[in-house]
């Protein structure tokens, strides 16, 4: 039981962290990914206009179930501000991220990195995860769970020009 914990802190050494630093921030990977509603999202689509939040989850994830209350309160929160939310689903099929959505009462959009292409690009090698990316394409957060500001941080974020 150390040891997993020891290298998961390890781990979390290296994550950048801390959404407003702007020092440290690297260029997001660029995807597109489909939509739990049929549709695709490509990340360029957002740059220059609006802050991405992005939730990397799985149905069948404890930590996942406990968070989607939270990422529903964010999408309201996020509504009338230049922030999209998505949440990422970790390889699962479009039949059990439709029951999630209906079990949880998901208010947000649903990306299906079906293939794990996501997953590669942004090292998530667990979850859940959160990733705020800025409005110039920058990766400004990625931890496990959200920071206690992120609500603060993101409207920050959001006010950029």
């Amino acid at each position: 039981m150390k040891r997993p914990l020891l290298c998961l802190f390890a781990l979390l050494l290296f994550l950048p962290v801390g959404v407003p630093a702007a020092q440290g921030a690297t260029s997001a990977p660029d995807f597109t990914l489909p939509t739990d509603q049929g549709t695709a999202y490509h990340l360029a689509e957002s740059r220059g206009k609006e802050v991405v939040v992005l939730f990397a989850w799985a149905s069948w994830c404890p930590s996942c179930q406990k968070e989607m209350p939270l990422v529903n309160q964010l999408h309201d929160q996020f509504a009338d501000l230049p922030v999209r939310l998505f949440g990422v689903n970790m390889q699962e099929k479009p039949k059990q991220v439709a029951r999630a959505r209906a079990a949880h009462h998901l208010k947000f959009d649903i990306l299906l990195d079906q293939q794990g292409t996501f997953a590669r690009a942004y090292g998530v090698y667990g979850i859940p995860q959160v990733m705020v990316i800025d409005k110039k394409g920058k990766l400004r957060y990625r931890d496990f769970g959200p920071p206690p500001n992120l609500v603060e941080a993101v409207k920050a974020l959001a006010a950029e020009e």
